[in-house]
């Protein structure tokens, strides 16, 4: 009708994977085999409900609905998350720790860390940057696996340094906070007097990412063959070089032609091969 000078009002078309039942068949009204939301909210709450939904597979993936994703994340969200609401920034062995946003600590230097400390710091800061490129690619799935590893990761090393484990959960809670916002406005709040909408987002420590190592995994025809550990510097050529090269992946390559390749950046190589 003339109000706008343009023919489609969005920068970029994403379409999202459909539902269906736990037999395969699309979810509809005329069907009947439709799962009310409403109902899931009411019984389970919101921000589970929404995190179990963005949880069950990648966006753009079709859905076999079950109710088994809404019974992991709700005993994620119950607790790892709803604890995080008595937990308290600092303690005695750090007593001088200020509970306000100004001056926090957001980076460690390798010479202030235990060993053990150390490489988890690095290992947030990897999973962080994959955090960063899943929203990106609007793949929350995977976001919020990212944050029930880095709980994994906290209870494992168990360290003694409040600094680096109030770091590391306060990000945690930022970044899932467009996932579960009233569950980490709600922490938040417990900690800080303004909204997490209103603080910055984690930022991810290069220094921490230089020199370290990850593990990629290796796929032929979109099955896992293998892992390679590289550096976190190396180069997409060097990485899907050393994966061909692989004592696991080779066989799968021997008389065959590489047709494509796929890389997914600090994750996986996918080979395909005919």
């Amino acid at each position: 009708i003339g109000l706008v000078n343009f023919d489609e009002p969005a920068l970029d078309l994403f379409n999202h994977g459909m539902v269906s039942d736990s037999s395969g068949a699309v979810m509809s009204k005329s069907r009947g085999n439709v799962v009310s939301p409403i109902e899931l909210m009411d019984k389970r709450g919101v921000d589970v409900t929404r995190l179990a939904m963005l949880f069950t597979a990648p966006s753009g993936k079709e859905v076999l609905w079950s109710e088994a994703p809404v019974t992991g994340v709700e005993k994620f969200v119950r607790n790892k998350l709803a604890p995080l609401c008595n937990y308290e920034l600092g303690d005695s062995k750090h007593g001088d720790f200020k509970m306000n946003s100004s001056g926090l600590k957001y980076h460690f230097k390798k010479s202030e860390l235990q060993q053990d400390d150390w490489e988890m710091y690095v290992s947030f800061n990897q999973k962080l940057k994959r955090v960063e490129d899943d929203y990106n690619n609007l793949q929350f799935n995977t976001v919020i696996s990212f944050a029930m590893e880095l709980f994994r990761d906290l209870e494992k090393t168990n360290s003694s340094n409040s600094e680096l484990n109030d770091h590391i959960t306060r990000s945690i809670v930022q970044f899932l906070a467009p996932l579960a916002p009233h569950f980490c406005e709600e922490i938040w709040s417990s900690w800080f007097s303004e909204s997490v909408f209103l603080s910055s987002w984690p930022r991810v420590d290069q220094d921490a990412l230089s020199g370290s190592r990850m593990t990629i995994a290796v796929q032929v025809n979109g099955r896992l063959r293998g892992q390679v550990e590289v550096d976190s510097g190396e180069t997409e050529d060097t990485i899907v070089s050393l994966a061909s090269e692989n004592e696991k992946v080779s066989p799968y390559l021997e008389s065959k032609t590489v047709v494509k390749r796929i890389y997914v950046p600090g994750r996986l190589v996918n080979l395909v091969v005919k």
